[in-house]
This record gives C-alpha cells, sequence and structure tokens, in this order.
C-alpha cells in the first residue's frame, strides 16, 4: 500500500522501461576526451530490480548520479539519453528529483546534520514533497519510520544520528527516500558499513517496499552477495564501460566475460578454504611452514564498562575468558557494539580493563606509558579499519615506515628494511614516495600493515582490515594477512562481522553478543556445524552470489538490545526464537563439549552436535 497518492503522470506504455539509459557518457569539463562513464545502455522494467555492480572507479555511481543530474560540477554528461516511461528527463530534473526517482546515499552521516534531530530532517523532506506541516508533518514521517520498521518510531524523532546504530540512520535515510512517494528508488551501496545481519535486514526491507508499491529498484554495489540477494537483472561495469548484463540467475550460474568471472572467484568460498589465488587460476602463495617462534596471548576475566550519560553504566566487555595460542590466528566475530573492538585494544594495552587481567607470553600487557609499555607496544600492534585515521596525510608512506623503524632503533639501514617491509605486503618501491591519498584503499591498508610489522611484533590484531575493500582487493588482503602471517611467525586476532572472511583467515572463531563470548570452537566446526542460535543467525545473514538462495534464508530480526539497560538473563533471549522461561531468568555459562567447542546457550547439548535450528541455511 503506498502512503499517499500514485503520482498523476501518465502510466507507461506496455513494454516500455520504467527507466532508461541509452549511450550515456560523462566527462571531465576541462578535458572532453577522458571518459569516466562511456557510452552505458541500461533498462529498468516496470517494477523491477536492476544492479549495477563492479569495482571502486568503475563509474557506477555516476551512472546513478547522472540519472538525478547530480554529477559534480567538475563532470558532465557528454553523451546519451535518460527516460522515464519514455519521455526524456529534462535537465534539473524539476518535478522529478526526491518525488518520481529518489536516491539512498551511501553514507548517511554525509547526509544528515549531525546537530539536527531526525524528526526535523524527515519532517522537512515532508514539507517539500508533499506540502504538508507542523503536526500532519510530524504524523506523516512516524508512518515513514513505521514503513521502515523503525523500533519505537515516535521516539526516534528526537534522536539525533549518532544516537542511532547504523542500521537505524540507514533506515532513517529510506524514510527520507520515501517522503516524495516516489516511483523508482535508488540505492548507491546501502548496505557497505554495515554488519551482516543489519545488511541482510535492510534488503529485506526494500524487497518489501518494492512489493507492496511497485517500485523500481536500482541497486549499486561492489558486493555480489548484495546484488544476487535484491537484483533481478545485473549489469557489470569496469572501467566506466558496461562489460556484462543478464538475468540474475544466468550471469551468476554462468558468467561469460572473464572480469565477471573473476570477481565471483574472488569471494571466499562457502565449501572448503581452498587458495582464492587457486579460484582465479593463479598460482597459489608458496608459504613456508608455520614457526612457533610467536607467543600467546590470554585474556582472564577480562572486563570493560563505561559510563552512559545520565549515569548508565555500559558493560562493552563482561567476563572474557580467552586463550590464543602461539602461531595461532584467532577469528572474533560478531555484529556491531557487540564488544570486538574493545576486545581489540584492551589486548594490545591502548585501553585499560576495568577488572581482569590480560598476559602475553605468560607476562601482563601495559597500559601505561613507560619503559615496559614502549616493550609492550613492540610486541603487540593493531591495524585499523581506517587506514587513513593511521597515516600521515602530509608525510609520504616510506617516511612513516622510516620513521617507525628509526624511533625503535629497530635497524641502522631503515631504507632497505623500509623497502623489505614494502615488498613484503606487495607494494612496490614507487609507492614509498607517495602520500596516503595517492594511494588506492587496498594499497593504503597494505602500507598500515607493513608500518605495524617495522616494530617486528609477535601478536598482531586486525581490526575489520577489509570490510571497506572491493572483493578483489579484499581478496588480495586476506591472502596477504595469510602470508605474512606464516612469513613473520606472528599470533594473529582477526576481528570482522562477516564470518565467512573470518573463517577463511582463522583457526579457530570466537562468537561475540553484548559484549560476551557465546560460542567459541575450530573455524571450520563453527561454519559447518554452528551450535548457539546466534552463530546460526550470522551465518544466515552472510549473503551468496546465488539467487536461488533467497528463499531459504532466515533473517535475525530487530536490533540488539541498549547496552545500558541489558535485559535479564541471557542478553540474546530478546531475539531468539527458541528462548525458554530459563532463557529470561538466567544467563547461560559457557560449557566446553567433548570436542573443545564452547557454548553459552541453555538450549544447546554440549555433548551432542548442537541444534537443527530454523536459522541453518
Amino acid at each position: 500500500m503506498r502512503i499517499s497518492s500514485p503520482s498523476s503522470a501518465a502510466p507507461a506504455a506496455a513494454g516500455t522501461p520504467q527507466l532508461s539509459i541509452d549511450g550515456l557518457s560523462v566527462v571531465h569539463r576541462t578535458s572532453p576526451h577522458n571518459l569516466l562513464v562511456s557510452d552505458v545502455s541500461l533498462q529498468l522494467p516496470p517494477g523491477g530490480a536492476l544492479g549495477i555492480v563492479g569495482e571502486s572507479g568503475s563509474g557506477k555511481s555516476l551512472t546513478c548520479l547522472s540519472i538525478m543530474d547530480l554529477l559534480p560540477g567538475a563532470l558532465r554528461q557528454s553523451a546519451g539519453a535518460i527516460r522515464m516511461n519514455g519521455a526524456p528527463l529534462a535537465p534539473g530534473r524539476k518535478g522529478i528529483r526526491g518525488r518520481r526517482i529518489a536516491m539512498i546515499f551511501q553514507d548517511p552521516g554525509a547526509t544528515m546534520n549531525p546537530l539536527r534531530r531526525i524528526g526535523p530532517f524527515l519532517s522537512g523532506l515532508v514539507k517539500l514533497h508533499r506540502g504538508l506541516a507542523g503536526a500532519a508533518a510530524e504524523a506523516e514521517a512516524v508512518r515513514l519510520l513505521d514503513a521502515v520498521r523503525m523500533p519505537a518510531a515516535r521516539e526516534r524523532l528526537r534522536a539525533y544520528p549518532h544516537e542511532l546504530s547504523g542500521g537505524q540512520n540507514q533506515r532513517v535515510m529510506i524514510a527520507g527516500a520515501l517522503a516524495g512517494d516516489p516511483e523508482i528508488l535508488l540505492a548507491d551501496e546501502p548496505t557497505t558499513a554495515l554488519d551482516v545481519t543489519t545488511q541482510a535486514q535492510i534488503l529485506d526491507l526494500l524487497a518489501e517496499l518494492r512489493a507492496e508499491r511497485g517500485m523500481g529498484l536500482v541497486l549499486v554495489s561492489h558486493d555480489f552477495g548484495v546484488i544476487a540477494e535484491a537484483a533481478d537483472h545485473v549489469a557489470v561495469m569496469h572501467a566506466g564501460c558496461v562489460v556484462e548484463q543478464a538475468p540474475a540467475d544466468r550471469l551468476f550460474s554462468s558468467p561469460q566475460h572473464p572480469y565477471t568471472a573473476s570477481l565471483l572467484a574472488s569471494i571466499p568460498p562457502e565449501t572448503g578454504r581452498a587458495s582464492i589465488a587457486e579460484r582465479q587460476g593463479r598460482p597459489p602463495n608458496n608459504l613456508p611452514s608455520q614457526a612457533t617462534r610467536g607467543i600467546g596471548i590470554e585474556a582472564r576475566r577480562l572486563s570493560r564498562t563505561f559510563e552512559a550519560r545520565g549515569g548508565a553504566r555500559v558493560n562493552a566487555l563482561n567476563d572474557v575468558n580467552l586463550a590464543v595460542q602461539p602461531g595461532e590466528m584467532l577469528g572474533v566475530v560478531g555484529e556491531s557494539g557487540c564488544g570486538k573492538s574493545t576486545f581489540g585494544r584492551l589486548l594490545v594495552g591502548l585501553d585499560k580493563p576495568s577488572s581482569g587481567d590480560i598476559l602475553a607470553g605468560g607476562e601482563p600487557v601495559a597500559t601505561k606509558d613507560g619503559v615496559a609499555f614502549r616493550l609492550s607496544r613492540r610486541r603487540l600492534q593493531m591495524v585499523w579499519q581506517d587506514p587513513l585515521s593511521v597515516l600521515n596525510p602530509r608525510l609520504t608512506i616510506g617516511y612513516q615506515i622510516m620513521e617507525v623503524l628509526q624511533t625503535h632503533r629497530i635497524t641502522d639501514d631503515a631504507e632497505s628494511r623500509m623497502f623489505e617491509l614494502l615488498r613484503a605486503v606487495n607494494l612496490k618501491a614507487e609507492h614509498a614516495s607517495r602520500y596516503a591519498h595517492q594511494l588506492s584503499g587496498g594499497q593504503r591498508q597494505r602500507a598500515v600493515i607493513a608500518r605495524a610489522l617495522a616494530v617486528e611484533p609477535q601478536i598482531v590484531v586486525f581490526d575489520e582490515p577489509v570490510s571497506a575493500l572491493d572483493l578483489s582487493v579484499q581478496a588480495q588482503v586476506i591472502e596477504m594477512i595469510a602470508d605474512i602471517r606464516n612469513r613473520f611467525d606472528l599470533t594473529g586476532i582477526f576481528i570482522s562481522h562477516d564470518i565467512r572472511v573470518v573463517r577463511y583467515v582463522s583457526d579457530r572463531i570466537a562468537v561475540m553478543y553484548l559484549g560476551r563470548i557465546v560460542e567459541i570452537g575450530q573455524a571450520d566446526d563453527i561454519f559447518h556445524t554452528p551450535k548457539h542460535p546466534y552463530t546460526q543467525a550470522l551465518l544466515s545473514a552472510v549473503l551468496s552470489p546465488d539467487p536461488k538462495r533467497r528463499k531459504s534464508r532466515k533473517i535475525l530480526r530487530g536490533d540488539p538490545p541498549d547496552p545500558a539497560h541489558m535485559p535479564s538473563g541471557c542478553p540474546f533471549h530478546p531475539r531468539c526464537p527458541r528462548a525458554a522461561v530459563r532463557c529470561s531468568a538466567e544467563p547461560p555459562a559457557l560449557h566446553t563439549s567433548t570436542d573443545g567447542r564452547s557454548t553459552a546457550c541453555h538450549a544447546v547439548d554440549v555433548e551432542t552436535s548442537g541444534l537443527a535450528w530454523e536459522f541453518a541455511a
């Protein structure tokens, strides 16, 4: 059911595409021969879903911006026509933009004013597109939030963007796009920064809105899993051109273009742990056998509590006991806000625990500045999610690595060692003279890893190191991490919300929920026979590059509870379909079975193979 009356525009003739792009080209105004988008032709059938997929810089977003006539000032459309229901779209898109065609942008934080509450943001859009004001506009804003399944919709009107989760902010953006009751929705990377369960919820929401409102959808993503989940027809873009397009079922089952096939081969496999290089037809890495020179790290009853606004106490980490053996790679997985990054910061001494102990190589990890802390920092390093938050934009990459080598007096020949480190992370000597903004996302992440390796650490925590990268670059960085782990004899902790990526690089996996370990075991065991309902939900939420999987997946509903107001008993019971009375009264302990698997769930018999539960795909 549509919220407002349908547009008065004449319907398209039978067989006429709802949206068509014919021969679109985009150039720099000062360099008309530099084609950023070249001769792109696409069609969206009435009520259909068109997926546009490709790596960063392939022209996906520029194609969408051209539809909205929102190209940056330095660019212009040099050729082609864009039509809606057979009629050309006029420059400026007067009466079209936001009303008949709306767009969801990638980053809600870059779209919403951080000083403005959600209510005025949505009410302003309702007034702009529908002419409603005051109480009527506010009531419509509530209905829009209800339509996108926002919990406690009326209360959210008084929230600021920073008070909402990433998924909730994305729901606000979708509600804003619906304010004009559009016929076509353009979604530009709407799930890139979200964890797997929230990503699945957003895609499920878009599918429901399409069905209810008859909207056409153009979905842009670098993730084939997202495209397979939501699109009926797929166009693959590379270097500004469409290199292949076909119905989703046919493209994913039988890709014709080598570029499409290589992107699909970059996805970590769901069965087996074969080298991505082998799946892409490249020779596998000849890695040396793993040495045991590294040291282990252990957390004992580790807790970290923060004080929230109003004096409420938030337990970001709650009584965690975990040991990582020398030379082992432990994966830590869970939704945003589950405590993964807090755990990583505590392990390397960048934050101080509220209670509990951390031992590295049998010795306490220092958290106060001094000689002990500096020695500890050499043994333990962290690779952050955002390289730009680590690299100095005013210094070259080579200088920043040599600075570390000289500060810690690692070697007398810092320059030679710097070049060795660049080669170890598959960067070239020429990258040493470049600045961070002159590198791609994957190259910046490699530079950060080289800088972390400069102090010759024994333990490295990788905090979401590939979540923002394209699939092919993500695959390269994953294999490079596996390579340097062996080459440098590292003990590692790999943190991510994507259990598929974690499984590929890890020996064991620990699953976290609201600051607690709920399951831990061998990577393949966790992936193939998950015992805890939450682990099964995470696995079910992983998007597969197979459109046939859409109907078989079950989606975990709802958001995690507010950490400042935790439910009694098991923290997962409000979202768990198997919760019993005992679950709401008694928190489960982490029990270890005879096969070495540890699980914290009342419903799981730890001496058996676990639950045959409905979330298992």
